[in-house]
């Protein structure tokens, strides 16, 4: 594998890799190029859905997320409205100082994504990123303990101060492993927040401090339907909850309707034992490992089961990455 990565072994040692495109953003103001928050004299986003940002495949990014400014640390990848043109396949991101991958708008598509032992977030999207993902694996196990306060396995945004944005976050997603060990007080499996939509199947989610699934703010429920239909602007089908510390599901009596009647309308959507060999593989016999639907467009593979393992020896990431 191609190997990124910093002077010393720690996390922070060095910024990260910052791909800008000329794909969609949602962030632009009267048509002018969209502003990176780290660094503003990085400018992208524009028209072209397809853009080619070249290709990436077979790589780690290793010990990233040094602070370019006060308070604005990179990600181990940063995708800029990088565009369906672009190729992202076999990608690790590990032990960085911030989150692991994060889409600002853009149309990219992956496939066999790993992001491992991160302080932040490991899979982020916001400002109207729509690209298509599968076979993505987090996992959130570093002894180190260093964390931040609310690291989460996917935190996924429209706009904070308008719900409704457009183009809207809204990414076609299948075949996600979501694993954490008791790592930082408020982290979660899924947050969705801020009006996102999607379309989300065969999602396994297990072993975070605080709760497996969170939905917040108006425009987000609005967008997942109620606690007996799902959508149809977001919909999160074939999946399978394991335990959270704080509980499964953040239903809360203020919002709309509870999360676990969303979540329990999805059509194949079940909860239980996770049944895992080791710290994140499926046992043979997981009762996860068939069921699922991935959604019907040909960028997907045609698996049966949920998560992104096919069972406990369909180890994908063994040979190239490291430290999981």
């Amino acid at each position: 594998p191609i190997t990124f990565t910093g002077p010393t072994p720690n996390k922070g040692s060095w910024a990260g890799v910052v791909l800008a495109g000329n794909s969609v953003c949602n962030d632009s103001v009267n048509g002018a190029p969209c502003q990176f928050e780290a660094v503003p004299t990085i400018t992208y986003g524009g028209t072209d859905m397809a853009d080619n940002s070249g290709s990436i495949t077979y790589a780690r990014i290793l010990y990233a997320g040094q602070a370019v400014a006060p308070d604005e640390e990179l990600n181990g990848l940063t995708l800029l409205a990088v565009g369906s043109g672009t190729r992202l396949s076999y990608v690790q991101i590990d032990h960085g100082d911030d989150d692991g991958i994060e889409f600002f708008g853009g149309t990219v598509n992956g496939d066999h994504l790993v992001c491992s032992n991160m302080t932040d977030d490991c899979f982020d999207m916001d400002q109207g990123y729509s690209g298509k993902l599968q076979f993505l694996f987090s996992y959130q196990g570093d002894p180190d303990g260093s964390f931040t306060n609310d690291p989460h396995g996917m935190e996924m945004d429209n706009d904070n101060q308008n719900n409704d944005k457009m183009p809207r976050t809204n990414p076609t997603v299948s075949n996600v492993t979501l694993i954490a060990q008791g790592m930082g007080a408020n982290g979660e499996g899924m947050r969705m927040r801020r009006g996102l939509g999607g379309t989300f199947r065969g999602v396994v989610i297990n072993g975070y401090a605080d709760r497996c699934i969170n939905i917040d703010d108006a425009g987000t429920f609005t967008q997942a339907g109620s606690a007996t239909a799902q959508g149809p602007g977001l919909t999160l089908q074939n999946s399978f909850i394991g335990s959270c510390a704080n509980g499964q599901f953040e239903d809360n009596a203020s919002d709309p309707y509870a999360v676990s009647g969303w979540y329990n309308a999805g059509n194949g959507n079940q909860t239980g034992d996770i049944m895992l060999r080791g710290a994140f593989m499926p046992m043979a016999g997981a009762p996860y490992l068939d069921g699922n639907q991935v959604p019907n467009d040909p960028f997907f593979t045609p698996v049966p089961y949920k998560g992104a393992f096919a069972g406990p020896w369909d180890t994908w990431y063994a040979g190239w990455t490291v430290n999981i």
